[in-house]
């Protein structure tokens, strides 16, 4: 055999090998056995509503309001609430092309060499139009992937010391975190950078609920296994996927008022009626509206069309004096969903002859 002819089968071979080494690496690795898992779901992929990026208040003010709250209303959330909440904790908000090569998106919080560790996932148990669940979170598409089906709150609650309030929420952010891609850069003080960067998350999720008059707290108190068989961070050997590590879990539910906080709530009663802008708008389920009042008043909120015909009265008697908010889900006085379109909320008090309107936009 020429010395030509040799060479070439040694290279052939050699290709051979590398390619099927490189096949065999990749159904062996843990991230092949998550994208097994999440390509069984890909058809249930829910595209979350698009982020709003001007709130009801002051970052100020939200960091007036940021309590740690663990006890919450039987009340759904709404799509549009998790879609902000889970935005703020890691939502793009930038992106770049790096020497013309490869993009670059920047998300809402900081991260050590843009390495990005976190993982997101939304236990979903009471929201409006997502189902019962566990679904994660992909900040660039900004979007859902189912990847189990069932209300887990009760079964994640177990595997965090039997904590109520994450079997009384509406829905439980989970933080994950796969650290080989920060120490791999920065070796073993990468941990630290992994932990800072979920802190910095966390206190984004807490300022997006307290914008959104919801209730969140941080929980660490769990079992870190039992977690992953849980929210499916294991396979179904329970091996890692993406070696994967929990690192928080965040319950979120719609706030009950307590006596104590409506007494303080009265120690600074706003200055003037104020009505302001829905939030989130335009909106497709669901939208909040919320007004203040400087004193005990009988007022009326009420929707109409463009067209000044009434739609909808969504509060009609006395209110005390403060904050207050009320919910509009699109339908009408029959309780018929409406059709897209511009529509106006109108606050008004008639004895004092106060009057304040704004528009909002339906889009279904």
């Amino acid at each position: 055999m020429s010395k030509m002819k040799k060479y070439m089968l040694i290279s052939a071979i050699i290709f051979l090998c590398i390619c099927i080494g490189g096949w065999f690496y990749s159904i062996s690795s843990p991230s092949y056995s998550h994208n097994r898992i999440i390509s069984s779901y890909e058809s249930e992929i829910i595209k979350l509503p698009e982020p709003s990026f001007n709130g009801n208040i002051s970052v100020e003010k939200a960091l007036l309001k940021r309590r740690s709250i663990r006890d919450y209303k039987d009340e759904p959330l709404t799509l549009e609430e998790v879609s902000q909440l889970l935005w703020a904790a890691q939502g793009i908000t930038k992106t770049d092309m790096i020497d013309s090569q490869y993009l670059i998106h920047y998300r809402t919080t900081p991260s050590a060499g843009a390495l990005y560790p976190l993982e997101l996932y939304i236990v979903a148990g009471n929201v409006i139009n997502l189902p019962e669940g566990i679904y994660k979170y992909k900040p660039v598409e900004h979007e859902l992937i189912k990847i189990a089906e069932g209300d887990k709150r009760i079964q994640l609650s177990g595997a965090a010391l039997n904590q109520a309030c994450i079997r009384n929420c509406s829905a439980v952010i989970v933080f994950g975190a796969v650290y080989k891609r920060t120490t791999q850069k920065y070796l073993e003080r990468g941990i630290r950078y992994v932990y800072m960067e979920a802190g910095h998350a966390a206190q984004n999720v807490y300022l997006q609920a307290a914008s959104l008059n919801l209730g969140t707290v941080v929980v660490g108190g769990f079992d870190d296994d039992e977690v992953k068989k849980v929210v499916n961070m294991t396979d179904d050997e329970n091996r890692p996927l993406l070696n994967e590590e929990p690192l928080y879990l965040m319950p979120v539910g719609k706030v009950i008022i307590t006596e104590v906080e409506k007494e303080n709530s009265f120690k600074a009663l706003p200055e003037e009626f104020t009505l302001s802008q829905n939030f989130p708008n335009p909106f497709n389920a669901s939208t909040i509206i919320t007004f203040q009042l400087t004193e005990a008043l009988k007022v009326q909120v009420v929707v109409y069309d463009i067209q000044g015909r009434e739609v909808r009265r969504l509060l009609d008697g006395y209110v005390t004096a403060g904050p207050h908010s009320v919910t509009w889900d699109g339908r009408d006085n029959t309780e018929k969903n409406v059709a897209s379109g511009i529509y106006i909320y109108r606050l008004e008090a008639k004895e004092k002859g106060l009057v304040s309107a704004k528009r909002m936009i339906l889009v279904r």
